[in-house]
């Protein structure tokens, strides 16, 4: 089993996640794999992308676009949430580039940074991706973006006091 040489062959292993929309894992399935991974890996973070049906997972993962798209309830973790989450969305049209996208595609800077306020008021991490275009590089639009989102997240610092 791959699972067992990965866990066994490499050294401690912070994390593990496991994309499961795809595949037809039932729960005892996800139980199965999980003991395994605790069993050789105690210490690792397991994360099933479809959290939503295995409330179990070590990090509650929210796949906005898809949990939205899909019109799942609760695509976002509730208010008052208690359990360790994470929101997963794109800055584009979808997890990986098109010819389409283009700045005007693009979420807003307002769009992205109020996505990130609910998540920290949730206790959620906010996973942004912004795929590789075709040559294997951020498009220049989605940098710029990326730059505009971090100049309204960067904290101004005190001038220095003047002896």
């Amino acid at each position: 089993m791959q699972l067992s040489e990965l866990l066994t062959d490499y050294g401690p292993i912070d994390l593990m996640w496991f994309d499961q929309y795809s595949n037809r894992y039932t729960k005892d399935d996800w139980q199965e794999i999980k003991a395994h991974v605790k069993l050789h890996q105690p210490g690792c973070v397991v994360i099933a992308n479809n959290s939503l049906d295995f409330k179990d997972t070590d990090i509650h993962s929210y796949e906005y676009p898809y949990l939205k798209a899909m019109k799942r309830p609760n695509p976002l973790p509730p208010e008052g949430n208690v359990h360790a989450a994470e929101v997963c969305d794109t800055l584009g049209l979808g997890w990986f580039w098109t010819p389409r996208e283009n700045e005007g595609t693009m979420k807003s800077v307002e769009e992205v940074t109020a996505m990130l306020e609910l998540c920290k008021k949730r206790r959620a991490n906010y996973l942004l991706n912004v795929g590789p275009d075709d040559t294997g590089r951020l498009p220049d639009y989605a940098v710029k973006r990326l730059r505009e989102i971090g100049a309204r997240l960067t904290v101004p610092q005190p001038e220095p006091k003047k002896p």
